[in-house]
């Protein structure tokens, strides 16, 4: 016996003892200067857990869905692909039932996932085995078979792709302007009310694909603070685009599989996703909105895909109307992956029936399933708009039906400020156009000038990987990849042709790139130079596109993820969970069934309870013209459910006519008024009393430039801002200084009036009381207005 062998336990015993009281050492000392307690990593690993299990929630029930709709279980990397992807779609489905029937709370947020697991849970451990005992030979093999070289370069490249857009998701501010205007706040609203409800005023966000905010949802079913609500949703986010990333090698596998035997070695193709720098940039990179959710569904579409090309057979083709409704129920920029496999599927099954090598009934049931799921899967957007809105896609039909509600005077702003056209033009020179952007859109700047300037950051390798591909043989899968690609950069040009929306075709742009690298690879040491030289101009040019401060809210996100750090030194322990206090300290005062109208505001996450919009354009029926008398105004609003008001300086969107009628309304008629960080609120009376009706004139006395000085009819100041040729009408007076002016003062209910402009109004006014500011323009009215 060796004379040291009776060693060996105890020293490692007393090794471990000894390092554990070296880590108390540590503690002890750093806790007076920062409490363990309040340490960010706590709250962080959190949000990992909580992740971590809802999206095993999503690939186990994910996984027997696959299974039971195909009828067989698919190679296991091809599984894990398909199955967190179709278990979101199940918890889509899941969220919007649950929520029709009020079922939103702590219990629904704890439950979901443990029931998606159960449910899923035994066919799925079968595979999760044999998935364990792929890892164990694929650690084999790399243990046989040695790292190349180059593999660690590749590695290090997407590891830091990842910390880099993981540490962009740490502070809660980082999130997108859109995201703060609909996708959270959809998610904040139904979950305050417990359910998903019809917008009484018709807000055009809260009619829009909603998978993305539904998933959000159930982080802010969270018991806990608005921080962590934010952050959950956003690891929710990564978390998926991890999911997306990681599949991008089983799609690049899929690509060579017919020429690449035994199997092509494409582990590392995941890393040419951050070949695309957009990824890096505001407003492309995450940040809690729907862009890269959709992105999910594109690898799963194209694997479906190639499966269905083969016999257009009735199983595949529901599991592809499966993930194509889960891009459309995501967003409508989604139809850029989901037009061009729908077109693949109709042209590949006439081209079978043509070449007599399918049947005619096989086709069609083929087809049949693919249109008949597709529909039915999407009814949660589609037909839940049309019974409650009379739009299946509300209010983009505003033309051809009979919409409830929309008001007449919503077609101007929405048409012009909502819905404006960022997409070539409806003609013979926009389909120039399109041809022209297809092939350059990597090389030029498609955004809001104010963000990185006209410098391109989207990424090239696409686009110039075309210049090779007639060089590396026919390869039909990795050409169909490359012209769907296209195919989907032209229905962007058509769409909106901001490059954000390109982030969604950005998986099947970084396996096609990644086969063409592997290809490449083959042709020798020359080549291999070439390529090198090739990757290296495309990552230094992208490599300084993380550090732009385009954040059109906070600047940089990587300096807020920095200062949230920094926040522990600086013992702001509860200070930094205070994350959009400005509209906070409202919610605090707030009944938790509160109503509340913010007027005119896009940005109003952060109130934590139900609200009613009345921006123009984004609504379609409060514009306060349409009212003649309090008490319609007040039964309007009342039906809605509107508790309370909130308003500050207006935004000057709306119509004089409108803004002055509001104001009238909120200064003579709300009860328990109070101000909150410079913002108004006040509540709706339980009953209005007895009223007259709202004035009939207002005295218009603005600057030159829109209506001329004068008495108005208010009916006749109701010119929208957004109007693209605005024609203004004559005053019934003009104003001109003398006993003109003081039959004007006499008629008028109302008066807009700038002093700078029409400084002799002043001695004509001391009989009107100050109602509100618009600008330059300030809101006076006769008391007891006529």
């Amino acid at each position: 016996m060796n004379g040291d062998s009776w060693r060996a336990p105890t020293q490692r015993v007393l090794v471990a003892l000894a390092l554990v009281v070296a880590s108390g050492l540590i503690l002890r000392s750093v806790h007076k200067f920062y409490p363990l307690r309040d340490w960010l990593v706590w709250h962080y690993l959190a949000y990992w857990l909580l992740t971590g299990y809802f999206v095993l929630g999503c690939a186990t029930v994910g996984f027997s869905l696959t299974r039971l709709t195909l009828g067989r279980v698919l190679p296991v990397r091809e599984m894990v692909a398909l199955s967190a992807p179709l278990g979101l779609l199940a918890y889509f489905w899941w969220a919007f039932l649950g929520g029709l029937l009020g079922w939103y709370g702590k219990a629904f947020f704890a439950l979901t996932p443990l029931g998606f697991i159960l449910a899923g849970g035994a066919p799925a451990w079968s595979h999760v085995q044999r998935l364990a005992r792929h890892v164990r030979h694929q650690r084999t093999m790399v243990r046989k078979q040695s790292f190349s070289w180059w593999a660690w370069p590749v590695i290090a490249f997407g590891f830091v792709g990842f910390l880099w857009i993981y540490f962009s998701i740490l502070s809660p501010n980082n999130i997108a302007y859109d995201a703060r205007w609909y996708h959270l706040p959809l998610a904040e609203q139904y979950t305050a009310a417990g359910k998903i409800f019809r917008f009484p005023e018709g807000w055009v966000m809260g009619t829009y694909p909603q998978l993305s905010s539904l998933l959000y949802a159930w982080a802010f079913q969270l018991p806990g603070s608005v921080f962590d609500k934010i952050e959950l949703s956003a690891h929710l986010e990564f978390a998926f685009v991890v999911w997306s990333v990681v599949s991008v090698p089983v799609l690049t596998r899929r690509l060579l599989s017919r020429i690449w035997r035994p199997r092509p070695r494409a582990a590392l193709s995941w890393a040419a996703v951050f070949l695309f720098p957009g990824i890096f940039l505001y407003d492309s990179s995450l940040n809690v909105s729907a862009d890269h959710i959709a992105a999910l569904w594109a690898i799963p579409i194209y694997l479906v895909l190639l499966r269905v090309w083969q016999r257009v057979g009735v199983r595949e083709c529901i599991l592809l109307a499966a993930f194509l409704a889960g891009a459309m129920l995501t967003k409508y920029t989604a139809a850029m992956i989901a037009i061009p496999a729908v077109v693949a599927v109709l042209g590949r099954a006439a081209w079978l029936l043509a070449a007599g090598k399918i049947r005619r009934s096989q086709v069609a049931l083929g087809v049949s399933a693919l249109c008949v799921v597709g529909l039915l899967l999407t009814t949660a957007h589609w037909l839940k708009n049309w019974i409650w809105y009379g739009d299946p896609l509300y209010p983009q039909l505003h033309d051809q039906l009979t919409l409830r509600p929309w008001a007449t005077e919503a077609n101007i702003p929405y048409n012009f400020d909502i819905a404006v056209p960022w997409h070539a033009a409806r003609s013979l020179a926009g389909l120039i156009d399109t041809l022209r952007v297809t092939a350059s859109f990597a090389f030029k700047h498609h955004d809001w000038p104010d963000l990185h300037g006209e410098a391109p950051v989207f990424g090239f390798l696409f686009t110039v990987s075309l210049l090779v591909l007639p060089f590396l043989g026919r390869q039909l899968a990795l050409w169909g990849l490359f012209l769907a690609g296209h195919v989907g950069v032209m229905l962007w040009c058509n769409i909106s042709w901001q490059d954000r929306y390109l982030q969604v075709l950005v998986p099947w742009m970084a396996a096609a790139v990644a086969a063409v690298v592997i290809l490449i690879w083959r042709f020798g040491a020359i080549a291999r130079v070439a390529m090198g030289a090739l990757l290296a101009v495309q990552i230094l040019w992208g490599a300084d596109v993380y550090f732009f401060s385009t954040h059109r809210i906070i600047g940089s996100p990587l300096k807020a993820s920095i200062d949230l750090i920094e926040s522990g030194r600086l013992k702001h322990y509860k200070e930094r969970f205070d994350v959009f206090g400005y509209l906070g300290k409202v919610a605090d005062v707030l009944p938790k069934d509160a109503v509340v109208l913010f007027r005119e505001s896009r940005q109003t996450f952060g109130l934590r309870v139900r609200r009613v919009s009345d921006r123009p354009g984004t609504q379609g029926v409060l514009y306060y013209n349409r009212y003649r008398t309090p008490a319609a105004l007040f039964s309007e609003l009342k039906g809605m459910g509107v508790t309370h008001i909130l308003w500050g300086q207006p935004e000057g969107v709306d119509s004089i006519a409108s803004d002055m009628i509001f104001h009238d309304f909120v200064s003579r008629f709300l009860v328990e008024r109070q101000v909150i960080n410079g913002l108004n609120l006040a509540k709706l009376p339980p009953r209005l009393q007895p009223a007259p009706p709202f004035g009939k004139n207002i005295a218009y006395l603005g600057c030159p430039g829109a209506y001329p000085p004068g008495l108005y009819p208010i009916e006749k100041v109701i010119i929208s801002v957004f109007a693209p040729s605005p024609k203004y009408p004559k005053p019934a007076i003009p104003f001109v200084a003398g006993p003109q002016a003081e039959a004007i003062f006499a008629a008028a209910d109302y008066v807009a009036w700038t002093r700078a402009c029409v400084p002799t109004a002043a001695s004509g006014l001391r009989n009107f009381e100050n109602i509100g500011q618009r600008g330059d323009l300030t809101y006076l009215r006769r008391p007891g207005a006529r």
